[in-house]
Parts: C-alpha cells; sequence; structure tokens
C-alpha cells in the first residue's frame, strides 16, 4: 500500500483515537472500576395485610433489580454512578 495524502488521513482519523484510546484506558486502569448485580426475588404474599380466609388466595411474583456500578477515583475526588431498574416479571409497561 502506496501512502498518499488520502490513505495518511484515513489512518490519522481511525488510527490516532484507537490509540489515544488505548493509552487513556491503560492509565484509568486502577483509578475506573465497572461493576454489576442482577438480584431476582421471589415473593409469596398470603395474609399480608389481613388475616388470611378460605375465599382469598395467595399472590406470588418475581421481582428483578438490576444496577450498573461506576466508580472513579482520584486522589482529589471520588465519583460513584449508580443505574438502577426494578421489574416484575410478566408485567408490562
Amino acid at each position: 500500500m502506496r501512502l498518499n495524502f488520502k490513505n495518511f488521513i484515513m489512518i490519522k482519523k481511525i488510527y490516532l483515537p484507537l490509540l489515544l484510546f488505548v493509552f487513556a484506558a491503560l492509565g484509568l486502569q486502577a483509578q475506573f472500576e465497572v461493576s454489576a448485580e442482577l438480584r431476582p426475588r421471589f415473593e409469596l404474599n398470603d395474609g399480608y395485610v389481613n388475616v388470611p380466609t378460605e375465599q382469598t388466595e395467595a399472590t406470588y411474583f418475581v421481582s428483578q433489580r438490576s444496577r450498573i456500578n461506576l466508580n472513579f477515583n482520584q486522589p482529589k475526588y471520588r465519583m460513584h454512578l449508580s443505574l438502577q431498574d426494578v421489574r416484575v416479571w410478566g408485567m408490562t409497561m
């Protein structure tokens, strides 16, 4: 491949940002942390508010909490961002 002006511009547009991203990621490796949580929870309600009778039926459902945590630590400041979503399985929005 012969290096002309058009190829040089293409290489500069593609590889330079990629190279900068790699060096930045290596420098932030110990300072930036990503974690996630996925917690399903089964619940059975039989006589939750009132005493259960012969006519009442128990209700059951599964809820799920999903969370993504982003932490950034430096000597001068710390940042924490947490995104959370709670849903009941089978429910439509």
